[in-house]
């Protein structure tokens, strides 16, 4: 047995030691890969993220009745001349399927973005507490005012997560 495996024995608590949880923030690059065409009047799948192996993901961590340990949502939806598409988002967890969905959170887009580095501009976003284990998929879905694309390139997104690596 090496010197690392001694400690992590003697030390259970180290970060990303097995079993215990961390925070991790998701981006775009982690939901999409490419522009998205977005009708109005209907929910359009804008970002999809699968669940590694042996890991449990929630939306949000920390909660609200400590505001300095939780995290925040940013969101800003562009098309491809960087201009704001606005509507409703909605965050969700579904099975590998699809057939079982869960919304987590929704809200008006032109309210989830302000500032990247102040949180008092940013929407908070507590653990919500719904798991979402291997093979199963944070969603994010649109409802945009009007017929728009989502332009990969242009959009910016920073959506904090509660991970439990197995």
């Amino acid at each position: 047995m090496g010197l690392f495996d001694a400690l992590k024995m003697r030390l259970p608590g180290l970060p990303g030691a097995a079993g215990k949880e961390f925070y991790k923030v998701l981006t775009e690059d982690d939901f999409m890969s490419a522009n998205v065409t977005t009708y109005s009047g209907k929910w359009n799948k804008i970002g999809t993220y699968t669940v590694p192996a042996q890991n449990i993901y929630r939306f949000g961590y920390g909660n609200p009745n400590q505001p300095d340990n939780q995290g925040y949502l940013y969101i800003f939806l562009k098309d491809a001349s960087g201009t704001e598409i606005r509507g409703k988002v909605r965050l969700a967890v579904a099975d590998y399927n699809e057939r079982v969905t869960t919304v987590v959170f929704e809200d008006r887009a032109d309210v989830l973005h302000g500032s990247t580095s102040d949180r008092n501009q940013m929407k908070p976003l507590p653990d919500t507490g719904v798991k979402a284990t291997e093979d199963m998929k944070l969603i994010i879905y649109l409802n945009p005012d009007s017929d728009s694309i989502v332009s990969y390139t242009q959009t910016v997104m920073t959506i904090p997560t509660t991970n439990t690596q197995l």
